[in-house]
């Protein structure tokens, strides 16, 4: 039976690498290499802890041919999506049902057979797992677990350094596969996705804040501490810019429940920062979902103790800005936290506007800039 298996999965390793519907099988095939399959008895069908893929012979005898790519390949998106580094502390059986749904919508829409009890519904297209999570921890039922293509966590025993290396590895081999899958043919539309997202999560958040922010023109020029750049590289003591005042920042909170407290926390950080760093006139933080629900003024030297999000219904800008406009607030720069899921958006204002989204796959909004907070 051994020799048996071991000939099924070379078979699969053919198949994918070959790709002959040309629907972008190679990219999986090439993650599927770097991903040992090991046997072990005690693994009642087919697991991964995000590096090596365990199966069980006997259950994985009895899989198609077809079945078997789409297993093998269920357990090669954990990887790629970094489930095993992203469970935190969330329950571990509705982690996995979430994640099943995520990545068995992917390989549907790459063509794939997926077998009878594996976990599907058009309701979780596109959405993440940390969303399908939200979602199902919601209701009032949960569907019950798939047998197969479990993943274990295995950020709770790393460091922080071996997780951002182990994320770092992981896009490096992302990288490779899409390379070596659009040699064979094209690339499935929704790993096409997923390397956007991995591009957004590498932006530098914070400087885009700072440049929307602060702007810029400097107010003035010092030498009382020298350009360092012009210093260091052409040995010329040029003075340095100085701003003594970035005007007045509104900032929206969107408490529509999208925006984690993990996120609001970085936020809050950045927004102190920045406080301290630009002096500001004031910070005026307007709190809202469908509707505004509370505001806070803060003035030049005032610490942000924390965001008090009050809210959680749908999610509308509009009434902020209506307020905005109808209040005549002085504002000399906006952002906006939130996660983009709405249609609504001003025509025209006249300042810098920045949308700083907790959603990596949200589009390109109609007015002004964004950029991703990924925490």
């Amino acid at each position: 039976m051994e020799r048996d298996i071991k000939t099924k999965i070379s078979r699969s390793n053919v198949r994918l690498m070959v790709d002959k519907q040309k629907k972008g099988w190679g990219f999986y095939a090439s993650i599927l290499f770097k991903m040992p399959m090991i046997a072990k008895d005690d693994v009642q069908t087919m697991a991964t802890d995000g590096k090596s893929i365990f199966y069980n012979p006997e259950w994985s005898n009895t899989l198609t041919d077809e079945e078997m790519d789409f297993v093998r390949c269920h357990e090669g998106m954990h990887r790629v999506l970094r489930h095993h580094l992203r469970m935190n502390d969330r329950d571990s059986e509705l982690w996995n049902i979430a994640t099943d749904y995520a990545i068995n919508s992917i390989l549907k829409k790459s063509g794939m057979t997926m077998p009878k009890d594996g976990l599907y519904s058009r309701e979780y297209e596109g959405m993440s797992a940390e969303k399908i999570y939200e979602t199902l921890n919601n209701s009032d039922t949960r569907p019950m677990p798939c047998n197969w293509g479990q993943v274990k966590s295995g950020s709770k025993q790393m460091t922080k350094e071996q997780i951002k290396a182990e994320e770092n590895m992981i896009r490096a081999e992302v990288t490779m596969a899409v390379q070596q899958s659009k040699n064979i043919g094209q690339l499935p539309s929704d790993i096409k996705q997923i390397i956007t997202e991995m591009e957004r999560s590498q932006v530098d958040w914070s400087s885009v804040i700072r440049r929307v922010v602060g702007g810029d023109q400097p107010e003035d020029y010092t030498y009382r501490r020298p350009n360092r750049r012009a210093l260091h590289c052409m040995d010329i003591y040029n003075p340095s810019t100085l701003k003594s005042s970035c005007g007045d920042v509104a900032v929206w909170v969107d408490t529509s429940g999208s925006v984690s407290d993990k996120e609001k926390q970085h936020a809050l950080g950045e927004l102190n920062a920045i406080a301290e760093d630009m002096q500001p006139n004031s910070v005026t933080i307007f709190y809202g979902d469908a509707n505004v629900q509370n505001i806070e003024r803060y003035e030049r030297g005032d610490i942000i103790e924390c965001l008090n999000s009050k809210g959680g219904g749908g999610t509308d800008p509009m009434p902020i800005f209506k307020y905005i406009e109808d209040n005549n607030v002085n504002v000399d720069s906006m952002v906006c936290i939130t996660d983009m899921e709405f249609h609504n958006f001003p025509s025209h204002v006249d300042y810098p506007l920045l949308w700083v989204s907790t959603n990596l796959r949200a589009k390109k909004p109609p007015i002004g800039e964004i950029t991703f907070i990924n925490v």
